[in-house]
């Protein structure tokens, strides 16, 4: 009993010091020289509560306390990486020491107010939350909802800090939990509307579906245990302590649940649209054209973060605030053919390695994708990269095919305005990228653009002789600064000097 109250006393203590620790934290009191929050905390903290909108502070990690000499420290780790390793019971280690997960901070009364419940398509992952949970149909792939292609998931919890108590061994049961691993999902769900666009071989036939979204939630759902088929995890509902289901327990108000962490990313996912029925294929192609869009665009290995879904592949860009190289390859008609042919390259078809019979560190393989290294070869996808190698990417314009959309925009020109239509014709010869409107009068700006690309907020005015006057050149820089105060981008086409090259220049940037 004595032990037991000693043990009572310890957490209680510990609990105590953290409340304490997380008071400074707020009214920035915190000094120490490794508290990672230290730094602008309270407008972090009111950044999230939605009081400072305009702050644009990075997406905070997920926090475990852990107790170093009766001091509390923080041991911090990106959303998406802490899903699994700071899972309910799990062991982490920290200079030195050995710390298993025991609880979730859960407020007294809160845990009812935290508790979601989401539904998910099973054929592409999409996840409705929500009053939309209630649609039949699923809004990304408009497959009705059946008892088999689509999924409830009650009683989610998102992870928020977890805390930690010091152990001395890892029992049998720690092991067969490392062993083991956790079931854990990828869903997502589009803030806004996506951008479509088609990947058409050398004959015009549609060879990929791609859809680009610049604000996509995406969500990773621990399950639970493989071996318990992802049953969840059982939590004692008052005070967020995680309850080991093999052990006998008295606790009266508890409730199985399931945890999720969310981000906000760029987005591209990629569809199938011929018959590439093989698995291991796609999932082959998948690191291929991750690895090999890092290095066309000079990234750092693993910015680009990639999961397959059913016959579908969800690329995000991981770095924080996004990059823009997604988005790029769907408004730049040659953007795969590039990628296509780096992917050529990386993976020995053009050069041909006698060391590398399936895959190697060189081309396929890497640290992150160690758990795939046997499934992955890169002589299934030679046949498709080769189609890539030639293909135009299509943006879809509500719609319209590339030519469609083309004799539209050539319909809205001023008649009076060669310079448009030449403008015009030279985007559309030279495979750039079409604008998304012509003559198009803005809500905010009492303005009429030539020419306007919605997604990137850039207004395009191609000017002739009749912008030389003085007091015509006064009104557009009126205009013009007044259009870049609310937010957009100015470029101008003048009719006398070589804006063939400035477009060039742009291209991949705008056009």
């Amino acid at each position: 009993n004595r032990g037991d109250k000693s043990i009572d006393r310890e957490d209680a203590d510990q609990s105590r010091r953290e409340a304490e620790r997380k008071i400074k934290l707020l009214i920035g009191e915190a000094n120490s020289e490794r508290d990672w929050s230290s730094d602008f905390y309270p407008y972090r903290y009111l950044a999230t509560q939605g009081f400072l909108p305009g702050y644009n502070f990075p997406n905070s990690p997920v926090k475990a306390v852990v107790s170093i000499n009766g001091n509390i420290e923080y041991v911090t780790r990106p959303r998406f990486v802490a899903i699994k390793e700071y899972a309910p019971n799990n062991v982490i280690y920290h200079e030195g020491n050995q710390y298993q997960i025991k609880r979730m901070d859960i407020g007294a009364g809160e845990f009812e107010s935290l508790e979601k419940r989401v539904k998910t398509c099973n054929q592409c992952g999409y996840l409705l939350e929500g009053e939309q949970q209630s649609s039949d149909v699923c809004p990304n792939c408009h497959i009705t909802f059946d008892a088999e292609n689509s999924s409830i998931l009650p009683h989610l919890i998102e992870m928020l800090t977890v805390s930690t108590k010091r152990i001395q061994k890892i029992t049998c049961e720690e092991e067969e939990r490392i062993r083991s691993g956790y079931s854990v999902s990828t869903n997502y769900r589009f803030v806004n509307s996506p951008v479509d666009a088609d990947v058409k071989n050398a004959e015009g036939k549609s060879v990929l579906s791609l859809r680009y979204s610049h604000a996509t939630e995406i969500w990773r759902i621990n399950h639970g245990l493989k071996k318990n088929r992802g049953r969840g995890f059982l939590i004692d509902k008052d005070s967020g302590q995680w309850i080991s289901e093999s052990k006998d327990d008295t606790t009266t108000n508890k409730e199985t649940v399931k945890i999720f962490v969310k981000d906000q990313q760029n987005t591209l996912v990629l569809k199938f649209n011929e018959n590439f029925p093989d698995n291991l294929a796609r999932k082959t192609l998948m690191y291929a054209l991750a690895r090999s869009i890092e290095i066309h665009h000079q990234l750092e290995e693993n910015e680009i973060s990639c999961e397959l879904i059913n016959d579908q592949i969800l690329f995000w860009e991981s770095s924080e605030g996004g990059i823009g190289v997604l988005e790029y390859l769907v408004n730049n008609t040659k953007a795969f053919a590039s990628i296509a042919d780096v992917a050529l390259d990386l993976c020995h078809f053009k050069e041909e390695s006698d060391l590398c019979s399936k895959a190697c560190y060189d081309c396929l393989l890497s640290y992150s994708n160690q758990p795939e290294h046997l499934n992955l070869d890169r002589n299934l996808i030679h046949e498709m990269l080769q189609t890539l190698s030639t293909s135009i990417v299509a943006k879809n314009n509500n719609g319209l095919t590339r030519d469609e959309h083309y004799k539209k925009l050539l319909g809205l020109t001023d008649p009076r305005s060669q310079l448009e239509k030449d403008f015009l014709n030279y985007l559309y010869k030279e495979s750039l990228l079409l604008p998304d409107y012509a003559q198009k009068s803005l809500a905010d700006v009492h303005a009429q653009p030539d020419f306007y690309y919605e997604g990137k907020k850039v207004c395009v005015f191609c000017n002739g002789s009749a912008h030389d006057s003085k007091e015509q050149r006064d009104r557009d820089v009126a205009l013009y600064d007044d259009l870049r105060d609310h937010g957009y981008r100015v470029e101008v086409i003048s009719y006398d000097e070589e804006w063939q090259n400035k477009v060039r220049l742009k291209a991949g940037d705008i056009y």
